[in-house]
């Protein structure tokens, strides 16, 4: 009997890291086909400059009551004060991380939509890769060895792009944390040459430093 339970929960187990396994690969592949040579006019949004300004960008958003993350809502409707944001800009850890306010709540869909349209980019992007690094959960904390410690919807890992009281508000505040990965999302990917040029015909209102 206890044998048989023991199978039956080692099953379940395998089963749920299995669908957990999969939903990470299909989502990683739609990301993979999406970053194909050809397929970046599908990344970014056609018009316009960027940053754009935090009022412009929350326009932009479809605003919905649909919240699958309940246990987001704190950091949901977190705003870092103007101290907290004096000290992270100080620290320049990405060029354009002076033009991160996390100035916007909402739920966390509405909150992943206001960052991609701040920073020009697709907001199906955006929610894949948070699905990919946390599931939507800004709870998520993620060990990298020697390489660091990542947190929240988009996993921003010190000591490279967070440290200190910064690590605790990209764990503790939604819209900073997806503000975050907009700023750093153009060096990613795109060439040093092409930053200026993220869209084409099109250019990032801020120079690269």
């Amino acid at each position: 009997m206890q044998k048989n339970l023991r199978t039956r929960f080692a099953l379940g187990t395998l089963a749920a890291d299995a669908r957990s396994a999969a939903a990470v690969v299909l989502l990683s592949f739609g990301l993979a086909l999406m970053l194909a040579p050809g397929a970046r006019a599908g990344l970014v949004q056609a018009g316009g400059h960027w940053p754009r300004s935090d009022r412009a960008a929350a326009k932009m958003v479809h605003r919905s009551s649909w919240e699958p993350r309940p246990d987001n809502h704190s950091a949901n409707h977190a705003i870092p004060t103007r101290a907290q944001l004096h000290a992270f800009h100080a620290q320049r850890l990405t060029p354009y991380a002076r033009y991160v306010t996390g100035h916007y709540t909402g739920t966390t869909d509405d909150i992943i939509q206001w960052a991609a349209h701040k920073w020009g980019f697709n907001p199906q992007l955006f929610r894949a890769v948070a699905a990919v690094e946390s599931w939507w959960h800004m709870s998520v904390v993620g060990n990298n060895g020697t390489n660091g410690t990542s947190f929240g919807l988009f996993q921003v890992r010190e000591p490279y792009h967070c440290e200190g009281q910064s690590c605790y508000l990209m764990s503790h505040d939604t819209a900073l944390n997806a503000d975050y990965y907009g700023a750093m999302l153009p060096l990613l990917l795109f060439r040093p040459g092409d930053v200026a040029d993220h869209r084409i015909g099109q250019r990032l209102t801020v120079p690269l430093p």
